[in-house]
Formats: structure tokens, sequence, C-alpha cells
């Protein structure tokens, strides 16, 4: 950051007296930041609104504003206070927090926890390039906190290593996003014009124009050019200097780290594609592509590297990175909207009609034209058998639940089957559907276990609310701790911990257990606990786990130690 000649000097008074400036911590474009003191809230950091290409000076405390500037000064004025309400909405570990907001002295301020540490951007330039798995450990925080933000219908349009603060915590670095003077939240204020950033190198093409064509892609495109400048030491050529789609000037990653995997550099490039059509959508996604990418996410400590790597050779197939499955579903879908996930019972009705569309009635009604009613039924009704089968054994899912992207984890292939045939009596799957529409489940679905569409969580030490074949599902039951007496009912991966994308969430104020402590995990030869690389450890049977390593297989009566709290196994 540059020095502010108008910026306030030490001493400096605000709030009738309330806030003293201490010192400058630095200064941009639009704003000057400071240590300074507050009668209630004691250090921090604040920001003042204070553009110094639109001001001439400063008569006490107050700038002198350029007269010819005087109307773009004011719309600025009201983006940063945009800014400052937008920052005291939003309550995530890894964005900065704002204490209060001050409107005075023709200009404006807002105070925010004072963070030690350093920028992204000074970290980088004494280490990139860096391994890609640590930077996925770095970055981890950030895209959960965009994750966040997307959510809350909020853009940042301004990510880069520079706006991305490296916290020192007792436990650690903790990265944080800072710097939202490029926000822009879809609340209330929401237009169909964005004001324009750009950071070269950093920002994408759309952000260049006035457009209206901005969205988590957008941020997508910043959040891969940053992890792209990370993993390679070199800054990406400004978007606008690219080129075409056709002949893109981009230097390809592995030409400058040649130890980064051809995944992973598939993998910034979709990021960083020209169009936002062909760019990952969102940061969820953004963030399960990277894990595909790093093909073993669960290698979080290369001290254990070693271990990891003849873990993975044990286990085939091992399942993806058990630290992030998020229960974030929706993303900004575009700049004008923010759209769901498509309602449950609706794709699951679409799914059945594309099985007996595409699969069913096309094949008999052209077999019975060419060799009559009677072959036709039964070739066509052989053959959606034929090929939904074959789906649902290679997939975990029929051809139209594929195509309706209603798909679910942890199918019962053998059970599934049946539910294949169940479909196929028109009374029964139609009679199931609307169930589904009443009830939220069908009950061909737990006839046959082959969909547990729930996470359930009972404190009552029972699982008197599940009926049928799910009150046999293997369960943890803490007995000893702060969630003593609740039973997690294991019908999928489960994540433990105080972040809030885990499945299994502690209170923040419960500092034994880290925000991404552990994962239990089915696998072929039942189930497995893996350790998130946690400050305490994660302990079975006494025995503590290292990160990474999925521990030996669960057996009834197994306990299982987070931070204070003990869980023990229960078998089917």
């Amino acid at each position: 950051m540059k020095d502010n000649p108008f910026a306030l000097k030490p001493g400096a008074r605000l709030d009738d007296g309330k806030i003293v400036i201490e010192k400058v911590l630095g200064s941009g474009g639009f704003g000057t930041t400071y240590q300074a003191r507050d009668e209630m809230y004691g250090e921090v950091a604040l920001k003042e609104f204070l553009p110094v290409s639109m001001i001439t000076g400063r008569t006490g405390l107050e700038p002198d504003v350029n007269e010819d500037k005087r109307q773009l000064y004011d719309k600025c004025l009201r983006s940063f206070c945009r800014e400052a309400r937008l920052l005291a909405s939003l309550h995530h570990e890894n964005i900065v927090s704002v204490k209060f907001s001050l409107e005075e002295n023709k200009t404006a301020y807002y105070g925010m926890e004072l963070m030690k540490g350093r920028d992204l951007a000074d970290y980088l330039r004494e280490r990139a390039p860096i391994d890609a798995y640590e930077a996925y450990d770095l970055f981890l925080p950030v895209m959960d906190a965009l994750i966040y933000l997307h959510r809350n219908k909020a853009l940042h349009r301004d990510i880069s290593p520079d706006n991305i603060f490296l916290r020192e915590t007792k436990e650690g670095i903790s990265p944080c996003l800072i710097d939202f003077g490029a926000a822009f939240s879809a609340q209330r204020d929401f237009t169909h014009t964005f004001p324009r950033v750009k950071k070269n190198g950093y920002s994408p093409m759309e952000q260049s124009w006035d457009s209206k064509y901005q969205g988590t892609w957008s941020d997508v495109y910043a959040m891969t050019a940053t992890v792209y400048y990370a993993v390679t030491g070199t800054v990406p050529r400004p978007a606008a200097e690219r080129g075409t789609v056709e002949n893109d000037a981009l230097i390809k990653p592995r030409s400058l780290n040649p130890s980064l995997s051809k995944a992973m550099e598939s993998f910034l490039l979709k990021g960083l594609a020209l169009l936002p059509q062909d760019r990952i959508r969102g940061m969820a996604e953004f963030k399960k592509e990277w894990e595909k990418a790093l093909d073993f996410p669960g290698v979080r400590n290369p001290s254990i590297e070693s271990e990891a790597d003849q873990a993975r050779k044990e286990i085939d197939n091992f399942p993806e990175a058990v630290f992030s499955e998020s229960s974030i579903v929706s993303d900004l879908e575009n700049s004008e909207t923010y759209s769901e996930k498509p309602n449950s019972s609706f794709a699951h009705f679409l799914a059945l009609l594309l099985d007996w569309g595409i699969c069913w009635i096309l094949p008999t009604v052209i077999i019975s034209i060419l060799s009559g009613p009677g072959v036709g039924v039964a070739i066509g009704t052989a053959f959606s058998f034929l090929m939904n089968g074959l789906i649902l054994m290679a997939r975990g899912c029929t051809l139209g639940e594929f195509l309706a992207g209603c798909m679910l984890p942890e199918l019962d292939r053998k059970k599934a089957l049946v539910y294949l045939i169940l479909r196929h009596i028109i009374p029964l799957a139609l009679a199931d559907e609307i169930n589904r529409s009443i009830k939220g489940e069908g009950f061909l679905d737990s006839l046959v276990m082959s969909r547990p569409d729930s996470s359930y969580v009972s404190r009552s030490g029972t699982a008197s609310e599940f009926t049928g074949i799910r009150e046999t599902l293997p369960r943890l039951r803490c007995v000893k701790g702060t969630m003593a007496g609740l039973e997690l009912i294991l019908d999928g991966m489960k994540t433990v911990g105080r972040g809030q994308d885990m499945t299994l969430k502690y209170p923040d104020e419960e500092t034994t257990v880290s925000r991404h402590h552990c994962a239990i995990r089915r696998m072929k030869d039942g189930w497995h606990v893996v350790d998130m690389d946690s400050r305490n450890g994660t302990f079975v049977n006494d025995k503590r786990l290292q990160a990474g390593v999925l521990s030996s297989r669960l057996k009834a009566g197994d306990r299982l130690k987070v931070g204070n709290d003990e869980y023990i196994f229960m078998e089917e």
C-alpha cells in the first residue's frame, strides 16, 4: 500500500474523543487504515474513506473535496458505507468482522478487528511456488468464506493475494478475506450494472465492463488466478491481453511448474476460462474440482505422506476429500437471480418420467412398429431393465435420476435392483411419487433402503423417529462430554468439527475440537475414521490417528474420542 499524504495524524480523535488514532497501517486508492483505540472495543483497525484522487487537502479532520469530483466523491462515499453495512451483516471466522461504523467529518469510517500477521502477497513473495497440497490447505478457509459469502448473495469481486490476510492465532495461521471495497450485495440495492473493477492478472474480463454478467464465476476466476500464482510463482496474464479462446496467450501452469499434475493444470485452466459460461460456476464446485485434481486430498500433513501413500495403495478408489462434504447447496446462478437446487420430489418425478420415456416407452414403441405389440413390450421392458440395471451398478442411480440430477450417495445396489423392478409397476411408482410430494420421502426408498435422504441427529439417545430399516443403521452414541446423549446415524459420510460445513457441528466455544476435526467414512470393508489434521487429535480405542490415514475398520463397541467427548460405535 502507498502512503496517503492526507492521512490522519497519531493522536487525532473521532466520535467525541471515543476513538484515538495511533498509527497508519496502510493506504489504498479509496481508503486509509489506521490502528486506533476505541473506548468500547479497545484496539481496532479503523478504515477511513479517503480517496486521494478526489481530495486536495484536509482542513482539520475534514477532507477538502475537489469540487469537480464532488458528485463522484458522494457516490463512492455511499459505496463505502454500503461496504461497512455488508461486512457488519457477515459473520464468518475467515471474513474480517466489522464492529462499528461512523459518519462524520464529511467522510465515513468503520472499525474492524485488529489482526496480527501479514497478507498472502507478502507470504507468497517469499515462498511461491508452493506445493499444490499445501496451497489447498492454505486456501481451504478462504474457499469456505467465499461459499458463505455467495450463500448470502454477495460477491467479493477483488480476490487477490493482497486481499487475503494470514491472521496469527493461538492455533496457528488463519487466512482471512479482507477489503470488501468492490463487494456487491444483492440483498437490497441490487441493480443490473456493476461498478467496474480491474486488477491485472486477477480480474476476469467481465469485470472490465459495466457488465451485468457477473456472478460467482467472477470470484472463481480471481480465486483461480490467486491459486495459479501460488503454485507457479507467476501472476496470470491479464484477461484483456490473453487474446481469444482459440488463441489464448495464457501460459500453461505446467510450463511454469512441471511438478504440477495434468489434472491440476486442467483444473486451473477451467477456472481461468475467458468466457464465463466455460468457467467453474461457483466456489462449492471449485472446491470439489480442486479435490478431484489432487487425487488424494486426505494428505494434509507432509510428515506422514509416505504412510498416507501406503494407505492409498491398499485401498481401491479412495473416497473423495473427507474435508469438504459441504452442506452448501446454492451459489449465485447469475448476476440477476440466485438459484437453488431443484425440488427433490420434482426431480425424482422427472427422473421417473425420463426412465419410462427413454428406456421403456421409446424402445417399446419402435419395436412394436417393426415387430408387433407383443414383441415390442417384451423387448422394451427387457431393454429398460438391462439399461437401468447396468447404469445402477456403474453409477449408483438410474439413467433418469442421473439426467435429473437427483443421484444420492451410499446406494445399496442389490436392493436398488429391487427398487428398479418396483419402479416399473406403474400404479406403485405413481403412488410413491405422490407420497414423496406429501411427506418428502418415497416409501420405496425406505422399503429397500436404497436412498437415505437425510442425516438425522438425535439427542434423545434413540432413533425412534426413523421407521423400518433405518433403525438398524450403524451409529455413534456419545456417552461423555458436550454431546452426551447424542446419536449420529451413519447413513453416509459424516464430518465432525466446529466449521459451518460440518455434519456434526460443535459450538465455537468448544476449543478442544478443531474446525475440521475428523470424518467417519464407509469403505468396502466397513466404517473407518480419518483425522483431518486436528490440533488435539482423534483417538480410536485410545490410539491417536495420524492425519489423513484411515483407522482400522470400526467394530461394535469401539470408542472414538473427539476433544473431550467419547463416542461408542454401534453396529447394525
